[in-house]
């Protein structure tokens, strides 16, 4: 079931890339959310314990996960090639047995986005590994569906992504 922004809740932030028609930097964007919005920002290197504690007093967090940025993720296929895909957003979710949702934000005009969720099921039969295998796996294959529905605004196509590009 795909979800749409209303249903999963709102930000009051406006994203601008270098790849969009927008002005605002990546900072710009952060002092932004700090400003004028309740989320919190952590950096990739120190999110595991406010993840955590958010996720244990049944917050929810957000995490952009579509690239291993180490290069030491799970092995999964995508579109018929090998890659590899983090495994923190899968094995938060298993071991505090949270919802996962993969979202996307498509551009559906100028400065207009509309964000989507889909709900993913997050495999539950108490062997923590092979539940995180599992789910990642399906996470691909989310990110592959969205991804091949509109490639030109995946945003990571222009990020070294297979190995054998980076």
């Amino acid at each position: 079931m795909t979800r749409t922004g209303a249903e999963l809740g709102k930000a009051d932030m406006h994203l601008h890339t270098l790849y969009s028609d927008g002005t605002a930097s990546v900072q710009a964007v952060l002092d932004h959310v700090e400003r004028a919005t309740d989320l919190d920002l952590v950096t990739v290197r120190e999110a595991t314990r406010p993840l955590i504690r958010r996720l244990r007093a049944g917050g929810v967090v957000g995490i952009i996960g579509d690239r291993d940025l180490d290069g030491d993720g799970q092995p999964v296929t995508m579109f018929g090639h090998p890659t590899t895909m983090p495994i923190g957003p899968a094995s938060l979710a298993v071991a505090h047995r949270a919802a996962l949702v993969v979202g996307r934000c498509l551009r559906i005009g100028p400065d207009r986005f509309r964000a989507e969720g889909e709900l993913v099921e997050v495999p539950a039969t108490g062997d923590r590994r092979a539940d995180t295998a599992v789910l990642v796996e399906r996470i691909a294959a989310r990110f592959e569906h969205d991804i091949g529905e509109t490639p030109e605004q995946w945003w990571g196509a222009f990020q070294p992504f297979w190995p054998d590009l980076r």
